[in-house]
């Protein structure tokens, strides 16, 4: 296996600490965040989709759901998404200073 960097070490200690999230960014899971990233990547590539993509639908998604104060809402003829929001915000663990709303959007399919 090839060294770390420091800023890997780094990196994966806040991913799998408790500091910032409960449980940690990755869980219980001991597998490295290089592999994660792989797969994902290798597997967006297979669907021919890029991370961009998602982010930028997910945030389209979020804003809209904003809107129902906790609420499902309607997002098309295929799926509802719901917002749900705590107090403060939450240190991003990549290395830059960014501050995110304690945020977590739900999708799910419209009946």
């Amino acid at each position: 296996m090839a060294k770390r960097s420091p800023q890997l070490q780094r990196l994966e200690e806040v991913l799998h600490s408790s500091k910032l999230v409960s449980g940690g960014f990755m869980g219980s899971d001991n597998i490295s965040v290089l592999d994660v990233i792989d797969a994902d990547l290798a597997e967006l590539s297979q669907l021919d989709i890029t991370a961009e993509r998602i982010a930028a639908r997910m945030q389209e998604i979020t804003d809209i759901a904003k809107a129902g104060l906790g609420n499902w809402v309607k997002i098309d003829e295929n799926r509802q998404a719901m917002t749900e929001e705590a107090k403060g915000s939450l240190v991003c663990p990549w290395p830059h200073p960014g501050k995110f709303a304690k945020r977590v959007t739900t999708v799910k399919p419209e009946f």
